[in-house]
C-alpha cells in the first residue's frame, strides 16, 4: 500500500514538474516544447486543469486551432461555466473562421460575466465582422458605460456610427472623444472629415486648422490638415485670402499630393489665379496634356463631296 501511494505521489509531482517546464517554455515563446511538456503533464495527471488550459494556448499559438478547441472542450466537460475557458474557445473558433460559433460562445461568456468589458469588446468585433452594426453599437456602449476610462472604445463607437450610416451620432461621439483625448489626432481628422461631409464647414475648417497649427505633430499630418482646410476655404467658404494662406502653409510643410491638387483645380475655387501661381511656384501645377483626337470626336465627318468652306 505504501509503495502504491508513493508511486501515485511521484506521478503527480512529475506532472507538476512537466507543467512548470511547459509553462516556462510558453513564456519564452517556445510553443512546440511547451506543448510537448504540457501534454506529458496531462498524461501523468489528467486532472491538472492548468496544464490542459495552457496546452490549449500553446496549440493556438502554433496555429493548431482544432487541437486547441478539442482541449478546451474537454475542460468544459468538467467545468461548463468557466468564463476564461469559454472566452478562449470563442477566440479559437474565431481564428478557425467560425464566426457564428464564436458569437455564441462570447454571448455565453457575457451571460456569465455581464461586467466583462473585454468580453463585450471582443463580441463587438465578431458583430462587426458579421456586418451587424446595431449589435456593435449596443455592445460598445455597454462596455464604455462599464468603464468610461476606455477612451479607445469611444473611437470604435464613432466608427460604428459611421458604418451604420449615422454620421451625426459619430460626430457627437468624436467631439466627446476629442474632449477626453485631445491628442488623438486620427480621431480629430476623422471628426473634421465628417463635419465637412455634413456641411458644417466652419467647424470643419477650425478643426483642420487646430491640427495644422499643432507643431508637436508630424509635418506630414499637419500638411494634410492644412490642405484640407485650404480646400474647404477655397471651394466651400469662398475665402480666397485665408484659403491661399492655408495652402501656402501646407506646401511649406511638404504637401505634395498631386491627385488632391488636381482635384482642387477641377473645382470652382476662389482666387484661382493666385492659387495657380502658388502651385506653379511650388512645382505642383499638374501638367495639362492636350486631348487626343479620339477624345474629342468619335469619327471624322463623312466625305460629302463638298469643298471645304472658303476661309475668306
Amino acid at each position: 500500500m505504501l509503495a502504491s501511494c508513493t508511486t501515485t505521489l511521484s506521478r503527480a509531482d512529475l506532472a507538476v514538474e512537466y507543467y512548470n517546464l511547459g509553462t516556462a517554455y510558453f513564456e519564452i515563446g517556445r510553443y512546440e516544447r511547451s506543448a510537448e511538456f504540457l501534454a506529458r503533464a496531462i498524461t501523468l495527471d489528467d486532472s491538472l486543469a492548468r496544464a490542459g488550459y495552457n496546452l490549449s494556448r500553446a496549440y493556438a499559438m502554433l496555429g493548431r486551432y482544432a487541437d486547441s478547441a478539442t482541449q478546451l472542450e474537454l475542460l468544459l466537460v468538467g467545468d461548463p461555466d468557466n468564463v476564461l475557458v469559454i472566452s478562449t474557445l470563442a477566440y479559437v473558433e474565431y481564428r478557425r473562421g467560425d464566426l457564428d460559433r464564436a458569437a455564441v460562445l462570447f454571448d455565453r461568456a457575457i451571460d456569465l460575466n455581464p461586467a466583462g468589458v473585454d468580453l463585450l469588446v471582443n463580441r463587438a468585433t465578431i458583430a462587426e465582422l458579421q456586418n451587424d452594426s446595431d449589435r456593435v453599437l449596443e455592445l460598445l456602449v455597454r462596455a464604455v458605460d462599464l468603464d468610461p476610462s476606455r477612451v479607445g472604445i469611444r473611437r470604435r463607437i464613432a466608427d460604428a456610427f459611421v458604418a451604420a450610416g449615422r454620421p451625426l451620432d459619430a460626430i457627437d461621439a468624436l467631439r466627446r472623444l476629442r474632449t477626453e483625448q485631445p491628442d488623438d489626432t486620427d480621431a480629430t481628422l476623422l471628426l473634421a472629415g465628417l463635419l465637412a461631409s455634413e456641411r458644417f464647414f466652419a467647424d470643419a475648417i477650425d478643426t483642420y486648422a487646430a491640427v495644422a497649427a499643432n507643431e508637436a505633430l508630424d509635418d506630414t499630418v499637419r500638411a494634410r490638415a492644412g490642405f484640407s482646410q485650404a480646400h474647404l476655404l477655397l471651394v466651400d467658404a469662398r475665402e480666397a485670402d485665408l484659403g491661399v494662406e492655408s495652402l501656402l502653409l501646407a506646401i511649406e510643410l511638404g504637401y505634395r499630393d498631386a491627385e488632391s491638387v488636381r482635384g482642387l483645380l477641377a473645382a470652382d475655387i476662389a482666387g484661382r489665379e493666385r492659387v495657380v501661381a502658388l502651385l506653379a511656384d511650388a512645382g505642383l501645377l499638374p501638367e495639362m496634356t492636350s486631348p487626343r483626337p479620339d477624345d474629342e470626336l468619335d469619327d471624322l465627318p463623312d466625305d460629302t463631296g463638298d469643298e471645304p468652306p472658303n476661309a475668306d
